[in-house]
């Protein structure tokens, strides 16, 4: 029965081993990939008319290094105003109408971004208010893994 419940710890270890370096057993070596990194890209979709209203994603999770892309599906303008400058290395986008280019465009998550939840806001023109996800939206800066 000890055997058992041996053999059963040590393929617990050795499964969480693989996700996780600090339950790497004892003369276990790290294994390098020579892949690239995968990098996401995360999108962030502002939709909606001057009589519903406007709506954004409520959140959006993310790393440094991924990109975010910004997409404007409304009839105007939109413009993006983030108060913490460091995440993307800007304080402002700005969206051309649906249909029209700019109206989709990506930034890249800074490197040395900090982790953190980063709220911000976005400004329909036409209509003359925010867009709004059930709160105001807010972009989730995770720590970086090994994907």
């Amino acid at each position: 029965m000890v055997d058992r419940k041996l053999r059963l710890r040590r393929g617990v270890e050795q499964h969480n081993s693989k996700f996780n370096p600090r339950f790497r057993l004892k003369g276990e070596e790290e294994k390098t990939s020579m892949q690239e990194p995968v990098v996401l890209t995360r999108t962030v979709e502002i939709s909606g008319n001057e009589t519903a209203g406007y709506r954004i994603n409520k959140y959006t999770r993310t790393m440094p290094g991924d990109t975010v892309g910004f997409s404007n599906t409304t009839a105007g303008k939109v413009s993006i105003q983030f108060p913490v400058h460091e995440i993307f290395g800007q304080g402002s986008l700005e969206l051309e109408a649906a249909g029209v280019p700019g109206s989709d465009k990506s930034l890249t998550v800074m490197a040395d971004a900090a982790i953190g939840n980063y709220s911000y806001s976005a400004f329909c023109h036409k209509g003359g208010k925010f867009a709004v996800g059930g709160s105001m939206p807010i972009i989730i800066i995770n720590p970086k893994d090994d994907r």
